[in-house]
């Protein structure tokens, strides 16, 4: 077992709305604290494969994963290597996610300026976590709902930087004791809360950074 520091949630500009190229999302992490990055990006896998292969040259490791907008919202997707098709009715997106040997969780669930997955009590029996804590979340409240759907089910509780920006990285650590791969991270969270390090987004760094991509000022280089 090793001691690993997690961000669940993080996209790269592998996700439309993402800006952080792999080799920077890798030193970024590793420089922030982190030694362990589910790499989340939207509807497909070629940032998590892709940190896979720079993980080891780096040192950190790398969960490949997705998140997945179905008919009724977005779930997150671990140790999944293939693209999931979105759009698709949501249990039946979340029965093939575990045929094929996938995690899942429900990112921001509460949070209505958002895709949170709707009609959550129906596919319980398919989610391993709910992301607790999405530094993201506009309001408190969001989050604090996230948790107490979370305890009442008694289900696992993750947390996500949800960074897009590279300045968002670091925003969130689970530190969980863990062999650095999907099975082992799932199985520990079943038996133990990750002691979480947390902070909320920066709005005004936000805004601007939302303004210059609109504006074709970041680089994806």
């Amino acid at each position: 077992m090793a001691n690993l520091k997690i961000d669940f949630h993080v996209h790269s500009i592998h996700s439309k709305d993402g800006s952080i190229p792999i080799e920077d999302l890798l030193r970024t992490a590793k420089r922030m604290g982190l030694n362990t990055v589910c790499i989340t990006d939207h509807n497909n896998t070629k940032g998590g494969l892709e940190g896979k292969k720079l993980a080891k040259t780096i040192g950190i490791n790398v969960i490949v994963g997705q998140e997945v907008r179905t008919e009724k919202g977005e779930i997150l997707v671990y140790g999944v290597e293939k693209t999931l098709q979105k759009g698709k009715d949501l249990e039946e997106t979340c029965k093939l996610a575990k045929e094929l040997g996938g995690y899942i969780a429900i990112p921001h669930p509460y949070d209505f300026l958002r895709s949170g997955a709707k009609d959550k009590e129906k596919i319980i029996k398919y989610v391993d976590a709910i992301e607790i804590f999405n530094s993201r979340c506009f309001f408190n409240r969001f989050n604090k709902k996230a948790q107490e759907f979370a305890r009442k089910n008694n289900i696992s509780m993750i947390a996500g930087s949800d960074a897009h920006f590279k300045h968002e990285i670091g925003n969130v650590v689970n530190s969980i004791k863990a062999r650095p791969n999907v099975k082992s991270i799932f199985s520990s969270l079943k038996k133990q809360k990750p002691e979480m390090e947390t902070k909320k987004f920066q709005r005004w760094k936000y805004i601007i950074c939302q303004i210059k991509r609109r504006l074709g000022l970041l680089s994806k280089k």
